[in-house]
């Protein structure tokens, strides 16, 4: 895992370019999450799939649950037959998967000149398929995980390798939550294929697909190149089988990125001093905090409570409000103070509190009363980005 990284005033990232884990801090409920598969490797002539990349938006998370991250390999280059697949990348919560993308397939070498397969590219995670080639003089791209890969071309008798498939961009994924803004950085880009002119240097390999996917090699050029580490790229075609020209290249490495919106630090109150000759005050008891979860629905934009009414309490309330500040900056800064009262319920000591708010910052309080008054109380940060668009709870 590398460092966390404060992305702007509300969002931090934690990266992970291996595999590792990762503890939910304080004020962190819900996050957003993706992951890449690694590429798949590349063999004579065909280029290796590129790797699934997939989003996964608003998992609800606990304080101090231990998440694991699992980056994907690449996958091996061949020297004839099948490059070897792509590891899967997932992010798991106690031994199960929460989400997952899939490793590109291994580009086809020459199986004994059987069709389909002969030097096609592989698949990618997400099943684009690879180019197809069916001859000796050239293979098919591998897919990418936003295009199938390019078929072999003959003019006259030389060859044009297919080019691997283009990736994706997270911002492109449905339901991109907190990485709906990553729209310049492409994953999962297919191998190209390799050419085997019958003149040396006189074919044209496969570029490789954008987003790490690695460029097809001919008999007498610079070696194919593997797939770029940490964007899935599938693994370029080779020419001819390693040990006559230049081994194929191998698929690129995996990524997983975990996103959640900033805990703010809690301000520490300034000591008061004592006045001489006279005794501290007692403080009150304070009041108990109001255990829930709290969940929204980014389609709607309603936002729903849900806890155990604690002992002593008969009732309870919840209102939301929002407010310029200098902590609400930007696009989702309110001009005017608004709020809003939630419908609750209370069914069998559990309470459930509804309410729909509009685009903004607001802070969420709810409060359990019974008959001697005030017994447990909560405050949460839900920030709502808009209709069909991520919505954040902390607290």
């Amino acid at each position: 895992m590398l460092a966390p990284t404060a992305l702007g005033a509300d969002v931090t990232e934690v990266p992970f370019t291996s595999s590792g884990t990762w503890t939910v801090p304080a004020g962190v409920s819900t996050i957003d999450v993706l992951v890449v598969g690694g590429g798949g490797g590349g063999t004579v002539r065909g280029g290796g799939g590129g790797g699934q990349v997939t989003v996964c938006s608003g998992l609800v998370v606990i304080q101090g649950h231990v998440l694991t991250a699992t980056v994907g390999s690449g996958g091996a280059a061949a020297d004839s037959f099948v490059g070897g697949s792509g590891g899967t990348s997932s992010v798991s919560l106690a031994g199960t998967a929460a989400c997952s993308a899939s490793g590109g397939a291994g580009g086809r070498g020459g199986q004994n000149d059987a069709t389909p397969d002969y030097y096609a590219g592989g698949a990618s995670g997400n099943g684009n398929a690879g180019g197809i080639s069916g001859f000796v003089l050239g293979g098919g791209g591998g897919g990418g995980a936003g295009a199938a890969g390019g078929d072999l071309t003959l003019v006259g008798s030389t060859p044009f390798a297919g080019a691997g498939g283009a990736g994706v961009t997270p911002g492109s994924r449905p339901a991109p939550g907190l990485f709906s803004d990553v729209t310049a950085t492409f994953y999962g880009g297919g191998g190209g294929g390799g050419t085997y002119p019958l003149t040396p240097g006189a074919g044209n390999p496969g570029a490789g697909g954008t987003g790490g996917g690695g460029a097809g090699a001919d008999r007498v050029p610079a070696a194919p190149t593997a797939g770029a580490a940490n964007t899935g790229g599938g693994g370029g075609g080779s020419s001819v089988r390693s040990g006559l020209d230049v081994a194929a290249g191998a698929g690129g490495s995996g990524y997983v990125a975990i996103r959640h919106v900033a805990v703010p630090p809690t301000p520490t109150p300034a000591p008061t001093a004592t006045p001489a000759g006279t005794s501290p005050s007692v403080p009150p008891t304070p009041l108990r905090p109001l255990a829930g979860t709290t969940r929204a629905a980014s389609a709607t934009g309603r936002v729903t409570t849900v806890g155990t009414l604690p002992d002593g309490a008969t009732t309870v309330s919840q209102t939301a409000r929002t407010g310029r500040s200098s902590a609400a900056r930007g696009a989702l800064a309110m001009a005017r103070a608004k709020s809003a009262r939630a419908t609750c319920t209370i069914e069998a000591r559990t309470y459930r509190c509804s309410v729909v708010l509009t685009r903004g910052i607001w802070t969420l309080s709810t409060v359990a009363s019974g008959p001697s008054g005030v017994v447990a109380t909560s405050s949460r940060r839900v920030v709502v980005r808009g209709i069909s668009r991520p919505v954040a709870v902390t607290g």
